[in-house]
């Protein structure tokens, strides 16, 4: 399962991810995040990764990471906390920081909700807020499924 949500009153993104997720699934995504008229590189974001399988491998993450910047031309000034839970989580994420840290992109990995919050100045907003936010179709803002091509 992916998610997203744009909140374009608090300038912020939520994206959910859960389950076994390929590397094809992660192109369509974003695509589809991209997109969206409500999309802006000046928004913060979190991305909640600690539920997701990865189904791919360095070569193909990379990639995608080259492929992520030449797609997105406009220079970003919105920062990206990235929650992880796992080994392999915390990889991909930081292979993706790494590398998009060359773009001026702004992305830091997380253990935990608070310190992701705290670095993104969203003291405010607690986890189980974030949760019900980032997969609740009935609260504020427009939650989209990724679904993948049959």
């Amino acid at each position: 399962m992916l998610l997203y949500k744009i909140i374009p009153e608090r300038k912020l993104t939520l994206q959910y991810f859960e389950g076994a997720i390929s590397i094809e699934d992660v192109f369509g995504y974003m695509r589809l995040v991209l997109s969206d008229p409500d999309y802006s590189p000046d928004y913060d974001s979190i991305s909640d990764l600690r539920k997701a399988e990865f189904l791919f491998n360095v070569d193909e993450l990379n990639h995608y990471i080259d492929q992520r910047f030449e797609r997105e031309s406009q220079e970003r000034k919105g920062r990206t906390a990235v929650l992880t839970s796992g080994p392999y989580q915390v990889v991909v994420s930081n292979l993706f920081n790494e590398r998009a840290e060359r773009h001026n992109y702004f992305v830091k990995t997380f253990t935990y909700f608070s310190y992701a919050a705290r670095w993104l100045l969203l003291d405010s907003l607690d986890e189980r807020e974030f949760l019900r936010l980032a997969t609740d179709p009935h609260s504020e803002g427009k939650l989209i499924r990724y679904a993948r091509p049959q």
